[in-house]
């Protein structure tokens, strides 16, 4: 009898101690965000409630990685756009990537655990790691202060965990198969921004000056300043990229030829409105790595897409024309060579507002490094030393000092030369080329499953783009809706890689 008490006694007190687990930091939880209200500061309470947010969806995982991707790629750029005081956002995004890594250690420690579960780990995991190791040898070798390892830190590695997520967890193939759906969707949802952007934000920026490209704007959700620079090519890449799959698609006859002829312009639009420049060298180049088969084995549909592609490519010049009619005597001719100017010659335009261009950079780096200086040339001079601007965090160094209106960070290729050296700008182009050769494996894979091989061969003929973007612009290695697509893409490649690997 006493001992049923003792434990009715016991029952009682632990039901009062987890209702106090429950009830003091809910408590404690509801006075801070009476005072974090009490202040009226948006940035204080966004910051408490996405934390909130963050942490409750960090209970599921499937949840947590949708908001991760969504969050990058339409979330974080629209609000940088049209809400920035609400910038803050991608921090948040950045943290449920972050959290994301939790699953990454339970995912290993459930492995070790049962030893009689195949494990497979793709070699784009041993390049990322390589990739680590050297930053924090350059970054203790070089000494360099907090404040820029801080921003360095931030700018490459923000979206990093969403990649090692994909291609470590288990996920479940039904998710994994959702993935180019919800891409397709991302698609779609572009075209009332860059619409927006078109008609009401474009007319506002001509003529302000200051190196400002009125149409750089049109970025759709991934990111842009209305009196600044934006993340166009990233928009066109990520449209020519699921332009590139449905192209796979209906060569291998998994759609017809009249879905395609529908949702081609609706996808293509972007393009024609936000003068990216290499969207005409991308699709050239998803021309040549699909069709290049059909060159003996089919001619008559090497001709038809041939035709399709320089009718597209030719649209696109037109329509750039067009974008300068305003300006006077603009002709095919002379913008073509306006462009080769810009970036292969030593001519200045007012539209460019560093000393060396995208082609330049490379020569004063090896002009600055060689033999002679053999440790900088090899693993670089530290994180963010390339960077002429770090937002929130303050930095000294090499961009803002010795090299101040250079620009030898002004592409993501030259930014790891100066950043990390050879060795890190190597390891970097070896994630791409496994990128490649995994698409090629996982298309000789699935060549029985139509479906999923024309996926791997889109998905392969959009990789030399992903290189070429490095020698474009600096987003790989600063913005987070850029960040998210190739990281994001490059584990998604990781995840089906190591799960054909296990199945064998």
């Amino acid at each position: 009898m006493s001992g049923s008490l003792g434990g009715r006694a016991k029952s009682g007190q632990g039901a009062w101690l987890k209702l106090l687990l429950v009830l003091i930091p809910g408590l404690l939880l509801a006075v801070l965000l009476g005072l974090v209200s009490s202040t009226g500061s948006y940035f204080l309470i966004g910051i408490l409630s996405g934390l909130l947010l963050t942490v409750g969806v960090a209970m599921f995982p499937r949840l947590l990685l949708w908001t991760t991707i969504v969050g990058g790629m339409v979330v974080s750029g629209a609000v940088a756009l049209y809400l920035p005081q609400f910038q803050f956002v991608s921090w948040l995004v950045a943290g449920s990537s972050g959290l994301l890594m939790l699953y990454v250690g339970r995912e290993f420690f459930r492995l070790n655990a049962n030893q009689a579960v195949k494990s497979y780990t793709p070699n784009l995991i041993h390049l990322a790691l390589l990739f680590l190791l050297l930053v924090l040898v350059s970054t203790l070798i070089n000494q360099a202060t907090l404040g820029t390892t801080i921003s360095g830190v931030k700018g490459y590695f923000q979206i990093w965990p969403l990649m090692f997520a994909l291609a470590l967890i288990r996920w479940d193939e039904k998710t994994m198969l959702a993935v180019p759906k919800v891409m397709m969707w991302v698609a779609l949802i572009q075209l009332p921004f860059v619409f927006h952007q078109y008609w009401v934000l474009v007319p506002e920026r001509v003529g302000v000056g200051f190196g400002i490209v009125p149409v750089d704007v049109v970025a759709g959700t991934f990111g842009a300043e209305k009196m600044g620079g934006g993340a166009n090519a990233t928009l066109a890449i990520f449209m020519i990229l699921v332009w590139t799959v449905l192209l796979a698609e209906w060569k291998y006859k998994r759609i017809t030829g009249l879905r395609f002829g529908l949702l081609s312009p609706v996808l293509l639009t972007p393009l024609f409105l936000n003068e990216s420049k290499l969207a005409v060298l991308y699709i050239a180049i998803v021309f040549l790595v699909l069709f290049k088969e059909d060159l003996q084995k089919r001619f008559h549909v090497f001709v038809v897409g041939s035709v399709t592609v320089s009718l597209v490519i030719f649209a696109l010049l037109t329509s750039y024309v067009a974008i300068h009619a305003d300006e006077g005597n603009v002709t095919m001719d002379s913008y073509i060579q306006e462009t080769i100017d810009q970036n292969f010659s030593d001519k200045r335009t007012t539209r460019w507002s560093y000393e060396l261009n995208r082609s330049s950079v490379y020569g004063f780096w090896a002009e600055k490094h060689g033999l002679e200086d053999p440790l900088h040339s090899f693993i670089g001079h530290g994180l963010a030393q390339s960077r002429a601007s770090s937002g929130v965090i303050k930095v000294s160094n090499l961009a803002t000092n010795q090299y101040q209106f250079m620009g030898i960070g002004q592409v993501s290729a030259s930014a790891l030369l100066w950043d990390v050296g050879l060795f890190g700008f190597l390891l970097v182009m070896g994630m791409f080329w496994w990128a490649w050769q995994a698409t090629k494996e996982l298309s000789r894979y699935f060549q029985d499953q139509p479906e999923m091989f024309a996926l791997f061969r889109g998905l392969q003929a959009i990789v030399p783009g992903l290189v070429i973007s490095l020698a474009h612009k600096d987003l790989f290695l600063v913005a987070l809706p850029t960040q998210t697509l190739i990281l994001g893409l490059l584990g998604y490649i990781a995840y089906w890689q190591r799960n054909i690997n296990e199945r064998r």
